[in-house]
C-alpha cells in the first residue's frame, strides 16, 4: 500500500487538523498522526530495501519520527503534501543506507552522484533532484558509446548497486571501477561543455 493510498482514509480537513493539534502539543494527535502513515511507510520501505532487510523496519521508523518532529516544529505548511515528503524522505534513506558500499567502488568523490545526494537530502527539494536527474538524463543522450549513457543512467539516477548493473550491461565486476570511471570522464568533458564541470577528473 502506497503511503499516498494509505492517506486517502484520512480527509485533508482532518489531516490539517491533525497537524495544528500536533503542533500545539497534543499527544494523542501525534499518535493518531502516525497511525495514518505507519503502514504505508513501512510498506514502501520494505520496497525500497534489500529483500528480507531488517534495515527497512529502522529506517520507516526514523522517517516517521523525522516527520513528527517537523510537524511538532510547525515547518510543515502543506499538510496534504505529507505522502510526498514520506515517500521521498523513505526513497533517500533507503538510498543513503547502500551508498557507503558503492562508493568504495569508486576511485573518489564523484560530482553526480554528489549533486544528486545533495539536492535529495531534504524532501522539501525533491522537485529540484527531479528536474536535476532529468537534465542529467538529456546530457548523457550525448554520450556515443551506448553501454556508458546505460551505465551511468543505471548506477546513478535509477540507484541500481554494481552487481545489478554488470549482470544488465554484461560488464565483469573486476573491471567495473575502470569501465566506470571512464564512462565519468567521457561524461565529465560533456558536463564542461555546457559550463556544469571542469571536465574530466
Amino acid at each position: 500500500m502506497d503511503v499516498a493510498a494509505k492517506a486517502q482514509s484520512v480527509t485533508a480537513p482532518d489531516l490539517a487538523a491533525l497537524v495544528v493539534r500536533v503542533a500545539a502539543g497534543e499527544r494523542q494527535a501525534e499518535v493518531e498522526l502516525v497511525d495514518c502513515f505507519r503502514r504505508g511507510v513501512a510498506v514502501l520501505a520494505r520496497r525500497h530495501c534489500r529483500p528480507l532487510d531488517p534495515a527497512a523496519d529502522d529506517i520507516a521508523q526514523d522517517v516517521l519520527v523525522a516527520m513528527l518532529e517537523r510537524v511538532r516544529a510547525g515547518a510543515i505548511k502543506e499538510p496534504a503534501a505529507l505522502p510526498a515528503y514520506l515517500r521521498t524522505a523513505v526513497i533517500h534513506a533507503a538510498a543513503a543506507r547502500y551508498r557507503p558500499r558503492r562508493e568504495q567502488a569508486l576511485d573518489g568523490p564523484d560530482r553526480i552522484g554528489e549533486r544528486l545526494a545533495d539536492e535529495r537530502a531534504d524532501p522539501a527539494a525533491s522537485l529540484a533532484a527531479r528536474q536535476l536527474a532529468a537534465a542529467i538524463a538529456t546530457l548523457l543522450g550525448e554520450l556515443t558509446v551506448p553501454r556508458d549513457r546505460e551505465l551511468l543512467r543505471r548506477f546513478y539516477l535509477l540507484e541500481h548497486d554494481r552487481d545489478e548493473v554488470c549482470a544488465a550491461l554484461g560488464i565483469d565486476p573486476g573491471h567495473f571501477h575502470r569501465v566506470i570511471h571512464r564512462a565519468r570522464q567521457r561524461f565529465g568533458e560533456i558536463l564542461a561543455r555546457h559550463g556544469l564541470g571542469t571536465g574530466p577528473g
